[in-house]
């Protein structure tokens, strides 16, 4: 008898389409195809027309748009799989644009930047000679050194575009000068009429002095030497008995001026006073909570025995040498201060020291060491 053989066969083919990857921004014109099918044949159409492309080659170039691959399998029972992926072809950098920056020059150690960009774009930053790590706006650094840096930022689309042609923004940091060194200091002795004042600058700079705190600069007295890093003037009118403050800033060559004024503080001494009579108590001194202290711990500073309910003037110790303008605290109705702080400052040893506003006394300088 005849007979007649057959297979049913119901089962589509499998198809795996890898690259253009569905819904990809790619930056590149001729993007690789890549797919995988379990059997039959296959057609291959681009934005619907037919190509002859194959698996492991690329297509031909493309515009900067939308666009479709599909694969098409037919096995030999004429079963029929399609797989379509849609992506977009981005061979267009983004550019970026600094909106906000420090000033040139600027007298801050802090700089602050804001940056756009297209949306869905991300940015990556670096200063002076580092290398780029990813940011975001505002960007923000502190520490910063005196001298020149340089602030660069690029944006980075989604497609893995990259500003072929970053923003960047140069500018100097010029710190106000820093004051030190003042003279005379305490006690000198009775009968004295006129002194010489004295402090120097870590920068060559103009100096200028006045019996009052705040003044406006343009105001003050000039010290008859200045213009260099020594500064020195002869003040006279002196009575004995009486203590005398004058309150100190300076202007470097650039226009920074100091917004904090610099203590000189001293006392005529008087003969037979009654501070010679009395009883001598304990001076006023100045401690730390600790004598070594990692950086991020928590520092505590305290002072006692100075003018009861007054001020002092605080003086801490740069990392390269001087002090930062004196910082002014209010002291207790025992004529004690504390203060606390996260340690912030680089490895080294640093010192500090209290002077009483009213009294124009000094404490002795003590130092830390932060590791």
């Amino acid at each position: 008898p005849a007979s007649y053989t057959w297979v049913v066969d119901t089962a589509a083919p499998i198809i795996s389409l890898l690259s253009p990857a569905n819904g990809a921004n790619i930056a590149d014109s001729t993007p690789l195809l890549n797919y995988t099918f379990s059997d039959g044949t296959v057609v291959v159409k681009v934005d619907d027309v037919v190509v002859t492309k194959t698996s492991g080659e690329s297509l031909d170039i493309l515009s900067e748009a939308s666009h479709t691959v599909s694969i098409e399998a037919t096995d030999s029972a004429l079963n029929v799989t399609t797989v379509t992926n849609t992506f977009t072809v981005d061979i267009t950098a983004p550019d970026t644009t600094i909106s906000a920056n420090p000033n040139d020059p600027s007298s801050s150690s802090l700089a602050s930047f804001s940056f756009t960009s297209d949306a869905g774009t991300t940015f990556e930053c670096k200063i002076d000679s580092t290398n780029y790590s990813a940011c975001a706006s505002p960007k923000s650094y502190t520490g910063l050194g005196q001298g020149n840096h340089l602030f660069t930022v690029r944006a980075i689309d989604s497609a893995g575009n990259v500003d072929a042609s970053p923003a960047s923004y140069a500018w100097n940091i010029d710190f106000v000068p820093t004051v030190s060194a003042g003279s005379p200091w305490g006690k000198l002795r009775d009968g004295t009429r006129q002194t010489n004042i004295s402090v120097t600058t870590d920068e060559n700079s103009t100096c200028k002095y006045s019996y009052n705190s705040g003044s406006d600069f343009s105001l003050m007295n000039l010290f008859s030497t200045t213009g260099t890093t020594s500064h020195s003037t002869v003040i006279g009118g002196l009575s004995d008995g009486k203590s005398y403050g004058l309150f100190v800033r300076c202007q470097d060559a650039n226009g920074n001026i100091n917004q904090s004024d610099y203590l000189i503080s001293f006392r005529i001494d008087k003969d037979d006073s009654d501070d010679d009579k009395k009883k001598k108590t304990k001076p006023r001194s100045i401690s730390n909570s600790k004598k070594s202290i990692a950086r991020g711990a928590t520092l505590t500073q305290r002072g006692k025995k100075f003018s009861k309910n007054n001020y002092v003037l605080l003086y801490f110790s740069r990392f390269q040498g001087g002090y930062y303008a004196p910082q002014k605290i209010k002291t207790s109705s025992t004529g004690a201060f504390t203060i606390k702080y996260v340690v912030s400052k680089p490895k080294g040893k640093y010192g500090w020291y209290a002077v009483d506003v009213k009294t124009g006394k000094k404490s002795k300088t003590i130092t830390y060491k932060v590791k």
